[in-house]
Formats: structure tokens, C-alpha cells, sequence
């Protein structure tokens, strides 16, 4: 039994390669060039705007905007 489940692991990894993310390859350039300064802010301009967006989302998905306008819209803000 263990067998079988252990071939069919390997064979699932064979076909099935794990993806890796590419991204920007910093390394390349020398620690205090400008390209690489420029490319360690490409890098960081893209983690922050994929979060920024992330938290858009879950902040529509929880019903809190929704409230945050009912409460907004009130006169006495009460």
C-alpha cells in the first residue's frame, strides 16, 4: 500500500513540475549600481500594488464597507 501511494507521488512530481514565480532577478546587477536599486523598486512597487489589491477585495467581500456607508450617510453619525 505504501508502495503504491509512494509511486504515485513520484509520478505526480515527474508530470506535474512545481512552478516557481519568476520574478526580477536583482543579483545580477552590483549591490550599489542603479540598476539594481531600480529593480529592487520594481519588485517592491509590484508585492505592494498585489496586497494593496488583495486587501480591496477582502475589505468588499466582509460587508464592513457596506455598514462603514450606512453609518457614513447617517445624520447624527449615532
Amino acid at each position: 500500500m505504501k508502495f503504491k501511494l509512494l509511486i504515485k507521488i513520484l509520478i505526480c512530481l515527474l508530470f506535474f513540475p512545481i512552478v516557481h514565480a519568476t520574478e526580477n532577478e536583482c543579483e545580477q546587477f552590483e549591490k550599489l549600481s542603479a540598476k539594481y536599486i531600480e529593480c529592487n523598486a520594481k519588485k517592491l512597487k509590484d508585492k505592494t500594488s498585489n496586497k494593496i489589491k488583495e486587501s480591496k477585495e477582502n475589505f468588499e467581500k466582509s460587508g464592513i464597507k457596506e455598514k462603514f456607508n450606512k453609518f457614513k450617510s447617517k445624520k447624527t453619525l449615532f
